[in-house]
């Protein structure tokens, strides 16, 4: 089976016990394997939304990150806690602290969990080159030296599916 279901995201269907906030992410099954991929703004929402969907907080092959923004990593820490030592697929650069300047102020916007933390819970896999994550998909790195942008976040991960030619599957934030 093949099926990617959306577990985060800004809105939720109305008559639904499904909750929503401004993050995202997504389920991603490919044959018996599953990957995580973002764990939303927070972990509540995240693991409610798992548990409506009749999907053990856990039943994850692998996490990965699109980014390192708290808005796709903010239900990572518990995710992990309670899924200790799957690989965690990320760019080298997610520990890099990010910012985004509003109203004359500068607001933390990057990773709400250390490296410490996360590599006691998880097999860091950092790569900016793509690798297979689940048959016929893996992360495909893009990255921008453009500093212009309000946060230059110089790498996004977006997943590609690699049968016949490689094709976006899920992509976050394309500015």
């Amino acid at each position: 089976m093949k099926q990617i279901t959306c577990i985060v995201e800004n809105t939720a269907k109305r008559g639904t016990s499904f909750w929503s906030e401004h993050g995202l992410a997504f389920r991603l099954q490919m044959g018996d394997a599953c990957a995580l991929f973002d764990t939303g703004a927070t972990s509540g929402t995240l693991l409610h939304n798992l548990g409506l969907l009749a999907e053990p907080p856990g039943g994850a092959n692998a996490v990965v990150l699109s980014h390192a923004h708290a808005d796709h990593t903010g239900g990572l820490l518990a995710f992990l806690t309670r899924n200790p030592g799957l690989p965690l697929y990320a760019s080298p650069d997610m520990f890099t602290p990010r910012f985004s300047l509003r109203e004359g102020a500068y607001k933390d916007i990057g990773l709400p969990v250390t490296r410490e933390q996360l590599a006691a819970l998880a097999d860091l896999r950092l790569n900016d080159a793509p690798v297979e994550v689940l048959p016929a998909c893996g992360p495909q790195a893009r990255s921008t030296n453009d500093l212009s942008q309000r946060d230059a976040a110089p790498a996004i991960m977006s997943l590609m599916g690699t049968v016949g030619r490689p094709t976006p599957i899920v992509t976050t934030c394309q500015w």
